[in-house]
């Protein structure tokens, strides 16, 4: 093993060959992003998908960020690859429904003529199913609800790679789907920040404490109303403390260094979802800021609004809105994969009394209503839902469904809004130049171990041990989408994926192993990578290869250099012999042509792997020189970027500001304690309000109520003094009540209920005069009444049929979902957020 032909001095090359081999603080950054963040998402996406999909959906992380055998470089920072597959029992794939190619033993196909899930799957006219199944998501594998799920993901992709979204611009993302590939991958390139600079400059500016809570309450809005629960105020308390908890979480992070706050993010994510969760419980239970800064706990809401008697409230889990079911929403689909978009306007119906007569408009004293009333307006007690319910569809559904689908790509397409992907945008485009990106490989999960690498486990090894190799085999593989190079029927033809056993396999190697590879790879980027044809996934099978050979106990401090010369000797034997076995399935040759479609160019490999063994001191101090001399010149070259605007206020403007009310009713005490209207201009010119979210609702509220009362109580109200616009709403309102009839408070319940929407347009404004952000939202919302009351099929019962119009851009008479939202609601969301944060 000593290669002594070579004349070596190992003691220096030892040396020499673990500076090259090493992680380095970048890397090591990446090391626990990657197993702190990245895998604990992927986990709780996991999660969320098991409990929302038919099939139970699995989402992992595999390759070399997940084996911790990245290599990270000046100008990359290295792919990481995500395979979705499902768990089900129903969807597993055995031995005895694959048949294999002859030529091409790691690929096969899979028969599902007589399977009860992929009998729906299958190419036309064959009984083997489609790749196409798995490259669209089909219902049937991946749940019903997949398709539109991954095709909105994709759409968010696009977003964030337009011009419009670009921040600083810092970041470019691209996403492509070829046909003949496994993956669908998505590219990023950004400029020369590294992850560890920017952690040190979250740690140096203690950014974290500067976030304004009421540029986050949307966010807390939205989740409340995918859950279906009202965003309270003791959920905005809840906030408060929150971010409390991230200061206080931020002072014991950066203690650590830039690798603590990686190391933090899941108990970061976990303790506050816990508090909110149980926040509740007795005076026994923990608080998030007593988490984060061990401060004297408050008073819990519950306990501060507890009556004399000592009998507590309802609590914020507890909150439910009395005419939540009156709101409309896009539902069903949406609803199941949480990205549910939400409530439009409560339905314009007749009300009845308890006989079922109609009551005639009234006012609270049990007076005439000052303009004639015709059938009375009230809210629904229905949902109106923008989708059908999530069930099996039926043949005669399929058409019914198809316009739903339609309808709703159209609301998704209106919120994203549209805009130029950022492919060469200009003066910034050259900078990006240290790129990366996530291969995301849909697969089916297959039980026990393929035929063709049967005898892996029965050959004689130093290395993995018997009971890994158990494991390995018990655990199974993969299917991913991956025709042979020269197929004759490429839409049936999957490729065999050992990426789970080459995880399991990575649990048993030690960091000589990991630094070692990581040499190996740097020698075969700066070396061996022209003529294109050697790959990393070539290096990887040797490594197994030589592993498993040694034994693991020989690769050690003082053997380091010996066991990376034996990975460069075997590398030349198997270029040289034109002959590298796959580690698993040794049949296959990995030289052949789906990987090597000429050989002669593994004869210039085999000869510069000749004279990195021949000098391997002087070549690799080279590299070493090389790698120093790049990563100074990206850093000094690092573009300058606009500094953020801090926040004034880290918790959302002076108590001026605030709302002392606690209460959501409109009697003409409590309207006297809506905030005065105040405006503010942000650092840059942009107009923007330190209002929290219940601040915002108040003046709303407030301002709706105004104008019903203008047009319900005021007849000698003169519209010529009032601004056109207010004038105009009075004059709807007005008319709306004429058609239609309806008490006062009708109109103020209707108002409360379009406020979760008005919300984000309030939010969103760049309107600097409060009063008319809120009447230009008001506005929408009557448009919305309007709307609704001329359908000729209004009453109860009908409410899917006008929900599933308002949002078909196809009809004759189509509503404009200006007055929910504005087009490309989203993009701004998103381009307002991260400026603030």
């Amino acid at each position: 093993m000593a290669a002594e032909g070579h004349g070596v001095n190992y003691q220096e090359l030892n040396s020499i060959f673990k500076s090259l081999g090493e992680r380095g603080e970048e890397a090591q950054v990446w090391k626990e992003y990657n197993e702190h963040v990245f895998s604990f998402v992927l986990e709780l996406v996991s999660q969320h998908l098991s409990k929302t999909t038919e099939n139970c959906l699995k989402v992992r992380p595999y390759g070399s960020a997940a084996e911790d055998l990245k290599c990270i470089a000046h100008d990359d920072f290295g792919d990481v690859d995500i395979m979705l597959f499902p768990t089900s029992d129903n969807t597993m794939i055995y031995e005895e429904l694959l048949e294999y190619s002859p030529e091409n033993r790691l690929h096969v196909r899979i028969k599902g003529s007589d399977h009860p899930v992929l009998q729906s799957c299958l190419v036309k006219d064959t009984e083997y199913v489609a790749t196409s199944a798995l490259k669209d998501f089909h219902p049937a594998i991946y749940g019903s609800s997949s398709p539109e799920l991954i095709d909105r993901i994709v759409q968010m992709l696009r977003m964030l790679s337009r011009e419009d979204l670009t921040v600083f611009p810092q970041c470019m993302i691209s996403w492509k789907n070829k046909k003949t590939s496994p993956a669908f991958t998505v590219d990023v390139k950004q400029s020369f920040i590294t992850m560890l600079e920017e952690l040190k400059k979250m740690e140096e500016s203690q950014c974290l404490q500067h976030l304004d809570v009421a540029e986050w309450e949307w966010l807390a809005h939205s989740i409340h109303i995918a859950r279906g629960s009202e965003y309270a105020k003791e959920y905005a308390e809840v906030m408060d403390d929150l971010f409390q908890y991230i200061c206080g979480l931020q002072a014991k992070l950066t203690e650590a260094g830039p690798i603590g706050i990686l190391q933090g993010f899941p108990g970061y994510c976990q303790e506050p979802r816990d508090t909110s969760e149980n926040h509740n419980a007795d005076e026994s239970g923990s608080r998030m800021g007593e988490a984060a800064s061990h401060d004297q706990p408050r008073d819990r809401p519950e306990n501060r609004d507890a009556d004399e008697s000592g009998s507590s409230t309802k609590s914020p889990n507890d909150v439910s809105r009395p005419n939540r079911n009156d709101a409309s929403s896009f539902d069903s689909q949406e609803r199941n994969s949480h990205l549910s978009e939400e409530p439009m306007a409560k339905q314009v119906i007749e009300s009845e009394d308890a006989d079922g007569k109609t009551k005639d408009a009234t006012d609270q004293d049990g007076n005439k209503d000052p303009i004639e009333s015709k059938p009375e307006l009230k809210t629904s007690t229905e949902k109106v839902k923008l989708t059908s319910e999530d069930v099996p569809l039926k043949e005669d559904h399929k058409e019914e469904d198809e316009k739903r689908k339609i309808a709703s790509k159209h609301v998704y397409e209106h919120i994203l809004g549209t805009g130029t992907e950022m492919k060469d945008y200009p003066g910034i485009a050259k900078e990006y130049k240290r790129k990366g990106g996530m291969d995301f490989v849909p697969a089916l999960r297959s039980g026990g171990w393929p035929k063709v690498a049967r005898d892996w486990n029965k050959r004689e090894r130093k290395w993995p041990s018997p009971e890994m190799v158990d494991k390995v085999i018990q655990e199974g593989y993969h299917l991913v989408v991956k025709p042979p190079k020269k197929s004759a029927s490429p839409d049936c033809d999957f490729r065999i994926s050992f990426s789970h056993a080459e995880y399991l396999l990575s649990q048993e190697m030690n960091d000589i192993h990991r630094e070692c590879y990581r040499c190996l790879k740097k020698f075969h980027r700066a070396h061996l990578s022209k003529p294109a044809g050697l790959i990393t996934f070539h290096l990887k099978n040797m490594f197994l290869q030589t592993i498993e050979e040694t034994g693991a106990e020989l690769w050690t401090e003082s053997n380091r250099a010996m066991c990376m010369m034996k990975l460069l000797g075997n590398l030349l034997e198997a270029l040289t012999k034109k002959d590298l076995r796959h580690y698993f399935a040794r049949s296959y040759n990995l030289f052949g042509v789906d990987y090597i479609e000429d050989h002669e160019i593994l004869e210039p490999l085999a000869d510069e792997v000749k004279k990195i063994m021949d000098n391997p001191i002087g070549i690799s101090k080279e590299l070493i020189q090389l790698q120093v001399e790049n990563e100074e010149c990206h850093s000094s070259s690092e573009p300058a970027l606009p500094a953020k605007p801090a926040s004034e206020h880290a918790h959302g403007g002076t108590d001026e500001n605030r709302s002392s009310s606690s209460s959501d009713s409109h009697s003409k005490e409590e309207v006297s304690t809506v905030p005065v209207l105040k405006t503010e201009t942000a650092q840059g010119g942009s107009p923007t309000t330190s209002y929290r979210y219940h601040d915002l609702k108040d003046i709303y509220l407030q301002v709706s109520r105004e104008l019903v009362d203008m047009a319900f109580n005021d007849a000698d109200c003169s519209l010529e003094a009032l601004d056109p616009l207010e004038k105009s709403l009075v004059e709807d309102l007005r008319e709306l009540a004429r058609v239609h009839g309806g008490k006062v408070e009708d109109y103020v319940k209707m108002f409360e209920t379009c406020w979760e929407l008005s919300y984000y347009k309030v939010w969103i404004s760049t309107e600097s005069d409060t009063r008319r952000r809120m009447l230009l939202a008001i506005q929408g919302d009557v448009e919305i009444f309007k709307y609704i009351g001329k359908q000729e099929d209004l009453a109860p019962g009908n409410e899917d049929a006008i929900a599933n119009r308002m949002r078909d851009p196809s009809i004759d008479d189509p509503f404009d979902l200006n007055h929910v939202f504005p087009a490309g609601i989203g993009a701004q969301i998103c381009r307002r957020w991260l400026k603030r944060s």
